[in-house]
């Protein structure tokens, strides 16, 4: 404190003396030397621990010194530049030296001795120093507010009404405000409160037990060491803070706001507590119970059982979940540990390690679960995942629930992709395409539109509305083929003209295999009979393959629909399993060389199947249904599963360089199918030779690559010919050379290119280089960009400013661009955030195109290490490109009101100039610098302002011309083009009637 005095016990001088507490300490104490005008702010000072916060005055009447001295109370007098602090009558401070005080005689008081009068009435708000009846050891000292204050001996005088009787014992003590307390037969006056108007009963004062600690507020206690308690009936606890009312704080906590309870180790609350009982405040409150937790917000709670837990926004709650986190309004993790719910409402419930993100995402009594998007749900599962709005997984295991409206439900290792998508009931299922279906099957897979798998394990529909119904291993191959046939149908006999017979020595194998079946289904734990059944089915298909199906049949057609298709380019069969093409049935014809032997031969040096442990590790759980035919260079060691290749010298790795341990590594392989030789896959379907699947970074199964030096470099994207490139996310490249090297492109025909995000290229040579825009047809050209304004007849201007004059809309036109260029500050931010973006892509298609190059090359050789350094600054910049985005995500945002009304005054003024202005890429037919022009055939007559018009429309306009009618009934009409002639004449204009015209001579008016 600045210029704060007190009153200490001088061994030297024998008595009290003033000092000031911004004095420096000395080994012993001693009395200060003071000018006359520090004596008297000393004087006035020792006045003021009676007068202080209480609001009690001192009585200064009938004082009188000499200059520069200062005499309190009647009959006192001072010498010059002295002060009398004896106060009594006829008390002389002439003898006191020049900044010395309370010196007086020994003989007439002990040095520093205040006497009370006996019974002598106080005024109000007045202190009474009067005179001395008698000596008494120390001070005594009557202090009172109110008139006729009256107490009992040793009591404390403290409000209105109150008095110290003669003879009581007053200690003073230093502070910038004063409270009365009672200490047996003592006052004590110190610093109890600082400003502070009483907040009703009881009126305690505040309490700073611990070393260095603090406490300001009625009944505030700061008890434990270092302790700081700020407010009403506050507590704080060693090296704790608590602010508020009733805020409370124990060990290395923090206690913020009304009713904040910390009473954990080192949490913080912040924000208002929570009440104990719901509507009964009288019950207490809560805010954290458990040791190292936050929780910030009004009401936010973390409960017991939840160390390190953090709950911040208004009402979120965290129960019984150790390092469980709620971020938002109303989020809420319950009975699950680490884990998070994120978004208002979000709520994680007995889910351990699991995550919710979104408003109103839930995940219940799951494990390892995630679920991303508003309203998302994953419930009774373990390792799920659901992302997207309103996507779900339940009752599952290792199950994946992506896109909006996507379930999967009661399944295990399964996959659900598309809007809509649903797996039930499955297990290694797969569901891809818009409402495709995978229901009651195991290892069955669905790719396309409305396609489905049902009751059919192993089946496989592929294509738009394909379906696999009620068949084990069932095949759909192509649009809308329906594949029903089940297994163990005979086959044609055309030596009998009947479906096969089983002959003596199948029936019996047959009889052996379903006798073994009976036995092993009576003892299911005996695996001596699962065996049994195992090798007596195998030896009952020996002998039947090639005449009864052991698997549900592939269909291209539907025999419902009458729907059949040509299977065409079927070479000639070998083995009397594979199909037969039309040159061998005409062979049949045709007898050459009658009664003889032909040979089939297969002839290899390579290494095939001996001793070939490349399917993953034979002990090890995590290597199942892996299948390796050939020579091949696979990751082993590791547990590959769901890995099947056949063929020669193909690559199927997974490598990773970790910039931590700088070190390359290989990781699991799964989900890998590469049919042919020398292809290069980390996961996904490879068919052919010299293809290459790598990944960008998001793991994708669903990368296909069909054909020949294909290179499929991005994310759930598909090559099929020879020489395609793919990169970015579900990009499509089909054809000779065909190009699709960003997301969302479509690239369908030899050297076709679709460059730019969302564009589609169809048709040999079409190129689409807008965003968004389509080439359609061979060698057409599509890069005219969205904002494009079309010709407008009766104005003759392609300007927006112009047409809005037109449409009479000019105001609001304004409007608009004004708002829109107030933020073109948020615009830039925007703009550099999809620059961000974009780079990203970029360098992550570079990474996957490297990583493939990498495993070409030799460990250790120059091009290696080349590779390899390469890589490295391809993830830096990546990491760059992500730091960025996420930078501005915050900004660029829905969420952000500011952005929220820049995309509005964008999509209002589109609108406005919807008919005149495009708002995406042209759809391109031709190529103006090929001279190529196409029409456009079968369009329908337009019926809105944004709708083509075809030709009939415009024929129309030429007969619809103008009707001229004069003041008779004659109607003269002229179409479009045609002349109307008119006579002069001279017409008396004032017989014209209203909407006629006539002719008047020149100058007439």
């Amino acid at each position: 404190m600045n210029r704060i005095y007190k009153v200490i016990w001088s061994k030297v001088k024998n008595c009290y003396i003033v000092v000031s507490e911004i004095a420096k300490s000395h080994s012993k104490p001693v009395s200060m030397k003071l000018n006359s005008g520090k004596t008297v702010a000393a004087v006035l000072a020792v006045t003021a621990l009676c007068a202080g916060m209480t609001g009690i005055a001192q009585a200064a009447t009938n004082t009188e010194g000499a200059d520069q001295s200062v005499a309190i109370e009647q009959s006192v007098q001072a010498s010059e530049n002295a002060v009398a602090d004896g106060i009594g009558s006829n008390m002389d401070a002439e003898s006191l030296t020049n900044d010395n005080i309370g010196e007086v005689a020994d003989e007439d008081l002990d040095p520093l001795t205040i006497k009370l009068s006996k019974e002598r009435p106080i005024a109000d708000s007045r202190v009474a120093l009067a005179q001395a009846a008698a000596t008494y050891d120390g001070w005594t000292l009557a202090v009172g507010i109110g008139p006729d204050a009256i107490t009992d001996k040793y009591g404390t005088a403290s409000g209105e009404s109150t008095k110290i009787s003669s003879g009581d014992t007053v200690t003073l003590q230093a502070g910038s405000g004063i409270k009365l307390t009672q200490d047996g037969s003592k006052v004590q006056i110190g610093l109890k409160f600082l400003d502070m108007a009483p907040a009703g009963w009881p009126f305690n004062d505040a309490k700073a037990n611990g070393g260095a600690s603090l406490a300001i507020g009625q009944n505030s206690v700061a008890e434990g060491q270092q302790g700081t308690a700020v407010g009403f009936k506050t507590y704080a606890g060693q090296y704790s803070f608590a602010g508020g009312t009733e805020a409370e704080a124990t060990t290395s906590s923090v206690a913020i706001g009304n009713y904040a309870k910390a009473m954990t180790t080192k949490s913080v609350a912040i924000g208002g507590g929570k009440r104990k009982v719901a509507n009964k405040p009288s019950a207490g409150y809560k805010k954290i119970d458990s040791d190292f937790a936050v929780a910030i917000g009004n009401e936010t709670y973390v409960g017991e059982n939840s160390d390190g837990a953090n709950a911040l926004g208004a009402n979120a709650e965290v129960t019984s979940s150790e390092y469980g986190t709620a971020l938002g309004s109303y989020a809420i993790v319950s009975s699950s540990d680490k884990a998070i719910a994120a978004g208002g409402a979000a709520n994680v419930t007995s889910s351990k390690q699991s995550t919710a993100i979104g408003a109103g995402s839930k995940v219940n009594e799951s494990v390892n679960a995630t679920a991303m998007g508003a309203s998302s749900n994953i419930s009774g599962s373990t390792n799920a995942t659901a992302l997207g709005a309103s996507a779900k997984v339940s009752s599952s295991q290792n199950a994946t629930a992506l896109g909006t409206g996507v379930s999967v439900t009661n399944s295990a290792y399964t996959t659900a992709t598309g809007t809509g998508a649903t797996v039930s009931g499955s297990q290694y299922a797969t569901a891809m395409g818009h409402l495709s279906k995978a229901e009651g099957s195991t290892y069955a897979t669905t790719i396309g539109a409305y396609s489905g798998v049902s009751t059919s394990n192993y089946g496989l529909a592929l294509g738009t509305g394909s379906k696999v119904n009620n068949t084990t291993g069932g095949v759909g191959l192509g649009a809308f083929s329906v594949a029903d046939r089940r297994t163990d149908i005979f086959g044609y006999n055309p030596t009998t003209g009947q479906s096969f017979a089983l002959n003596a020595e199948m029936k019996a194998a047959f009889d052996v295999w379903q006798a073994a079946v009976v036995e092993y289904n009576a003892d299911p734990s005996n695996t001596s009979k699962r065996q049994a059944v195992i090798d007596t089915g195998k030896q009952y298909r020996t002998l039947t393959s090639e005449w009864v199906s052991g698997n549900g049949a592939v269909s291209v057609g539907n025999s419902a629909d009458s729907m059949t298709r040509q299977i065409i380019n079927v070479a000639a069969g070998s083995q009397d399993t594979d199909a037969v093409n039309l040159a061998q049935l005409k062979a049949v014809n045709t007898k050459v060389d009658d009664n003889k032997i032909s040979y089939v031969s297969i002839n290899t040096k390579k290494t095939a199947n001996k001793n070939n442990d490349q399917a993953g590790v034979p002990d090890d759980k995590s290597s199942r249904d892996a299948a390796v035919i050939g020579s091949n260079n696979i990751t082993t060691g590791l547990g590959n599963w769901n890995l099947v290749v056949t063929g020669f010298g193909n690559t199927i790795k997974n490598t990773s360089y970790d910039a931590t341990s700088d070190s390359v590594t290989e990781k699991l392989v799964n989900n890998a199918y590469v049919y042919g030789n020398e292809n290069i896959a980390q996961r996904g379907i490879v068919i052919g030779r010299y293809n290459v699947i790598t990944d960008s970074g998001l793991n994708s199964t669903a990368d296909i690559a069909i054909g020949t030096r294909n290179k499929n470099y991005g994310t759930r994207s598909i090559n099929i010919g020879v020489s395609t490139l793919t990169n970015g996310v579900d990009s499509l490249a089909v054809g000779f050379s065909a190009k699709a090297p960003v997301t969302d492109a479509i690239a369908i025909g030899g050297y076709t290119e679709a460059n730019s995000v969302g564009s589609i290229a169809l048709g040999q040579g079409a190129v689409a280089n807008a965003g968004g825009g389509v080439a359609l047809g061979y060698e057409s050209l599509a890069n005219r960009s969205a904002g494009s304004i079309g010709y407008f007849s009766t104005l003759g201007s392609t300007e927006r400013a112009a047409i809005a004059e037109k449409l009479g809309k000019t105001a609001e036109y304004n409007q608009l661009v004004s708002t829109i260029n107030s933020y073109s500050d948020l615009a830039a931010k925007e703009a550099q955030y999809r620059s961000y973006i974009s780079e990203r892509q970029k360098n992550q298609d570079l990474l996957s195109a490297e990583v493939a190059n990498l495993s070409t090359n030799a460990e250790g050789s120059a091009a290696y290490n080349a590779s390899l350094a390469k890589i490295k600054e391809y993830q830096r910049l990546i990491k760059e490109n992500n730091d960025g985005e996420n930078s501005l995500s915050g900004i660029v945002s829905t969420n952000n009101p500011d952005y929220q009304a820049l995309l509005k005054a964008r999509t209002d003024l589109r609108n406005m100039f919807s008919a005149y202005m495009s708002t995406e890429s042209a759809i391109s037919v031709g190529n103006t610098s090929k001279g190529i022009y196409r029409q456009i055939t079968g369009v329908a007559a337009g019926s809105e302002d944004t709708d083509a018009v075809n030709v009939a429309q415009l024929k129309d306009l030429e007969v619809a011309g103008l009707n001229f009618k004069g003041d008779g009934d004659t109607v003269v009409h002229r179409d479009l083009a045609d002349t109307l002639n008119v006579v002069g004449g001279n017409t008396d204009t004032t017989s014209l009637t209203e909407g006629n015209i006539g002719v008047v001579a020149d100058d007439t008016t």
